[in-house]
């Protein structure tokens, strides 16, 4: 079976969690039917990504990096750049963007979204189709900073919203705690 068939074998198992996510679910299955190339950067209008939603143990804090390049307060995460396996694309940008080894292990996706990067230099504006994962960590694992994040901290889960209160992010939250 191919990497896109696998994938669209795992999208189909997926069940969103509401109808914003329905909409990216049955757009990012439409995109990755359509295109052969989606793991790659190269792939025009857009590509596949993995990011993480990682939390101590208990779920009370979230690991969140303030991206240079976008400004923003995000989940770790990155480009497949031609790797189909997303579960290992989302660990490796974890330990690059943070220092902090995931448990290895199959893991179900925890969240999907698509969302557009704005143009920057020659790349011009494209969507990420991210599939994004769910671990917990020690609740005494460490955290480095590398240079595409200004800094790097562990967040009450109450505290998201002050730092980015994205429908996307939020989503993620809600996921974790319902009734924040």
């Amino acid at each position: 079976m191919s990497a896109r068939a696998e994938l669209l074998v795992q999208l189909a198992e997926y069940s969103p969690y509401d109808e914003t996510e329905r909409g990216m679910w049955l757009e990012m299955q439409r995109f990755v039917e359509a295109e052969q190339d989606c793991f790659l950067r190269t792939c025009v209008p857009g590509h596949m990504t993995a990011s993480a939603w990682v939390t101590r143990v208990g779920g009370r804090e979230v690991l969140l990096m303030h991206h240079r390049k976008l400004d923003k307060w995000l989940q770790p995460g990155g480009h497949a750049d031609g790797e189909t396996d997303l579960l290992r694309v989302a660990a490796k940008e974890v330990m690059e963007e943070t220092g902090v080894k995931v448990p290895e292990g199959i893991r179900p996706f925890y969240d999907i979204d698509v969302h557009v990067i704005p143009a920057r230099g020659q790349d011009p504006e494209h969507l990420h189709y991210d599939i994004r994962f769910h671990w917990e960590v020690p609740f005494d694992t460490r955290i480095q900073g590398n240079d595409e994040s200004r800094e790097i901290r562990w967040v009450r889960i109450d505290q998201v919203l002050a730092l980015n209160g994205s429908p996307s992010v939020m989503r993620m939250v809600h996921k974790c705690h319902p009734v924040l």
